[in-house]
Parts: C-alpha cells; sequence; structure tokens
C-alpha cells in the first residue's frame, strides 16, 4: 500500500533542504574557506583523492576538518574572542533530571494533542523512513526492534529534559560509504555524551567552523538522495522531484525568518496581495514530511495506473 518511494522521497527532501541548502549556504558566505571544503567534498569522498603518508591516510571528512579548520583561522574566520568565550563554558554540568516536572501539568494535555498527535505520527513515519533508507543500502534492521529502541530511548531521554528523538537518525548510506560500522554509532553517542557533559560543544563550533562543517553534513544529503534515486524506478522520477518542495518550502520559510529583510514570514495575514503563492509554501511547509510520503505515494500510484491506491492517498490527503 505504501510504495518504497513514499518512504525514501521526503528523507531525501531533508537531505537536499536542510542538509544541502541549509549548510551549503555558510560555506558560499565563506568562499575562501568553504569553497575549498566543498571541492575536497569531491576530492575525497568520489574522487577517493586522501592525503597521507606512506600506507596511512588521512578520512575524509577528517581531511576537510583540518582544511577548513587551517583556512578558518587563516583569514580570520574564527574569531579567538569566541575561542575565549567558549572556553570558559567547559565544566562539568552532567544530566539534569527533570522526571519530576515531566507530569507536573499533565492535565492540560488535552489542550496539545492537536500538536502532540501530528508530531508523533510524523516521528514514526520518519523512523521507517530511516529503515527503508538504510534498507536500500544492503542493511535490513528489524523493524520492530529498531522502533522500540528509538521509543525508549527517547522516553529515558524526556526524563533529562530533551525534546528530540535520540535513536535513530538520517544518513545510513553516507556513514556506510565512510566505513562506518555499529563502533561508529556508539562512537558518536559517547562523544556527544561527553561533550554534552562537560560543555564543550560550544569549543568545537568555534574551532571548527560552520563553513567547514556544511559541506559533511551535504554529503550526508547528497548519498541520501543518491541511494533513493538508485532505489526507485526511473518512471516515478516525476513523483520523487515534486516530493522534495514541502522540505524545500519547509526550509524557505525558516530561512526567510532569520532574515534581516522581513520579519516573521510563518503567518497568514498582513500579506501583500501579489504574494497568493506564500499561502501554497506555507500549506507545504507545515508538516512537510507527511505532505511528501502522501503526495508521492499518490503520484506513484498515478503513475502505476493504480487508480484505487491512488484515490485512497488522495482521500488520506485530504
Amino acid at each position: 500500500v505504501v510504495p518504497p518511494a513514499a518512504l525514501l522521497v521526503p528523507i531525501a527532501g531533508i537531505g537536499i533542504a536542510f542538509l544541502g541548502l541549509e549548510q551549503t549556504a555558510y560555506s558560499i558566505a565563506a568562499p575562501i574557506v568553504g569553497y575549498s571544503c566543498l571541492a575536497w567534498v569531491y576530492l575525497g569522498w568520489y574522487a577517493k583523492v586522501r592525503i597521507g603518508y606512506g600506507k596511512w591516510r588521512c578520512p575524509e571528512a577528517l581531511q576537510i576538518i583540518l582544511i577548513g579548520v587551517i583556512l578558518g583561522w587563516a583569514t580570520g574566520l574564527n574569531d579567538p574572542e569566541t575561542l575565549k568565550s567558549a572556553a570558559g563554558l567547559v565544566r562539568w554540568l552532567g544530566p539534569d533530571w527533570s522526571g519530576d516536572e515531566l507530569f507536573s501539568n499533565f492535565g492540560i494535555i488535552a489542550n496539545y494533542l492537536g500538536i502532540v498527535i501530528p508530531i508523533g505520527i510524523s516521528a514514526t513515519a520518519t523512523t521507517l523512513m530511516c529503515l527503508v533508507s538504510a534498507k536500500t543500502a544492503g542493511d535490513p534492521y528489524p523493524v520492530r526492534e529498531s522502533m522500540i529502541a528509538d521509543g525508549i530511548g527517547t522516553m529515558i531521554a524526556s526524563f533529562f529534559g530533551s525534546p528530540f528523538g535520540t535513536v535513530i537518525y538520517i544518513g545510513h548510506p553516507a556513514y556506510k560509504k565512510s566505513g562506518a560500522r555499529a563502533g561508529y554509532s556508539l562512537a558518536n553517542g559517547l562523544i556527544f555524551l561527553i561533550f554534552s557533559w562537560f560543555g564543550i560543544l560550544a569549543l568545537m563550533q568555534a574551532i571548527v567552523n560552520q563553513a567547514t562543517i556544511g559541506p559533511i553534513v551535504l554529503f550526508v544529503g547528497l548519498m541520501i538522495n543518491e541511494e533513493a534515486l538508485n532505489f526507485i524506478p526511473a518512471r516515478h522520477y516525476a513523483a520523487y522531484i515534486i516530493g522534495l518542495f514541502p522540505s524545500i518550502y519547509d526550509w524557505t520559510v525558516n530561512v526567510a525568518g532569520r532574515s534581516p529583510l522581513g520579519g516573521p514570514p510563518d503567518g497568514n495575514t498582513n500579506l501583500d496581495g501579489t504574494l497568493t503563492n506564500w499561502y501554497g509554501v506555507l500549506a507545504w511547509k507545515r508538516g512537510a514530511i507527511l505532505v511528501s510520503m502522501v503526495w508521492v505515494a499518490m503520484a506513484v500510484m498515478m503513475i502505476d495506473r493504480k487508480w484505487k491506491l491512488a484515490t485512497i492517498w488522495a482521500l488520506v490527503g485530504a
């Protein structure tokens, strides 16, 4: 009933918009550093050029970081004062138990069900999409075990104040191409745990500028889209393309809200009459992942002339 494209394309849209457009913009804004790092994405991961000595070769991401950090400090992109301030934040912070507060206002949850339920559905769908993405890369993980682990991990984190899903995240094809295995995720989690408990994240961001990090994140978005395109039949490419639009609209609204040229754009009032297409952008921006899934599924069914299933998806969307 749910075509694979409907589970792959929404993640690919995130790869294009938030891992691609969003992150690359930082690199374009600082071209001496950013363009050099962008070039090394293609030199390292695609042309297989790796600097080193003898038999030792530098990992692709590390060589991008080294080049970006050197150029960042040499050109003044990195700020010594920011580094000094970030160094002052390094101290033991530890986990902050907030389980007692978790249920303190539980009585008013009914007022927020209109937000909680769609977010829960979207989070569940995103987890399934990540599993499908991993499967297309050659690693079929058990759905039930993955969903339960994801839920338990998220609930444990919520007792310490985290509002985020904590276990399954996108980018499996990129990690696999880099040679990552189970130890990568374990090391990744431990490093983030240490950095957050000791306040080191700000220090790392002060040392490694965003123009350097952006191209590495872009590579993840590129690999997600490559895997999706390799898996989806060519006749479904038209559905693939329109499925990217919701996440692009989502990113457009978000970045417009940070623009110095105007106020908050995510509203339905006081818009110029000539900007009626902005209502369309807002319509697909909200719930972008689910919008993409429904429209891709409907388009795929129409392309394959499965009229009943196309009608069902249209009704679901309505």
